[in-house]
């Protein structure tokens, strides 16, 4: 409550309130008072470097989840949906839940499946041989997932849930990805298979996303509706 009282005060007295995803300004409840200051400012990713490199749609490899290993992102799902099948995973990512999740695979049988990275400074290449992109995230702590927006700039497809957040805006169902109930392993694995065995899917799925990047998500884009804003706000000093 603290928080919050103080959360609001600064809304108070502040221009305009920077958020980074249509659905985050539409169903936060504390914007619900400033929905006049509203700017929506979706967060950018660095261009990759694909110079002389082209995503093969028509070979799958294994899926690919990069993040923080915590409860709200879902990887425990994740592995029960991969249980009864033989998808491979990268998981690129370090947290509290590692031990636990290392001893879950293990009880799920998938570990042999699973490729452990922990953090990776460098992801291009990680992106690159994949071939999906599993963000399946269950909790609202998920405000946008810019790791998918990574993922679309290399032209992957992708399984994201459907969060009353940012998260199913940035990649959008059966354009960008497919996006499915939160906990719902039955619907995620359908989406695993659904993915690793329909080439056109994956494809079509992988040039949306890499147009919607292009269009939205990009480094330059943000730094010019930021500066704009900040414009803005000198021009009404």
């Amino acid at each position: 409550r603290i928080h919050n009282w103080f959360l609001q005060r600064l809304f108070q007295h502040s221009s305009y309130v920077v958020v980074t995803s249509e659905p985050m300004a539409q169903n936060y409840p504390g914007l619900a008072r400033v929905k006049a200051k509203i700017k929506v400012i979706p967060s950018g990713v660095q261009e990759p470097d694909v110079a002389g490199w082209k995503r093969d749609y028509n070979h799958f490899t294994h899926c690919l989840f990069v993040g923080r290993l915590v409860p709200y992102k879902g990887i425990d799902y994740l592995f029960q949906a991969l249980s009864g099948t033989d998808i491979p995973l990268t998981i690129v990512g370090s947290g509290e839940m590692e031990t636990y999740l290392r001893h879950r695979a293990q009880e799920l049988g998938v570990e042999d499946r699973l490729s452990w990275k922990g953090s990776l400074k460098e992801l291009s290449t990680a992106y690159k041989e994949a071939s999906v992109f599993v963000l399946p995230s269950v909790e609202i702590n998920e405000t946008m997932g810019l790791v998918q927006a990574e993922a679309m700039a290399y032209g992957l497809p992708i399984i994201n849930t459907a969060l009353l957040t940012g998260v199913p805006w940035v990649a959008r169902d059966n354009i960008e990805a497919i996006t499915v109930k939160p906990k719902d392993v039955s619907l995620l694995r359908s989406a695993l298979l659904q993915l690793k065995t329909d080439s056109a899917l994956r494809a079509r799925l992988g040039t949306e996303g890499e147009k919607r990047y292009k269009d939205i998500f990009t480094v330059e884009s943000m730094k010019e509706k930021y500066l704009n804003l900040y414009y803005s706000v000198l021009k009404e000093v």
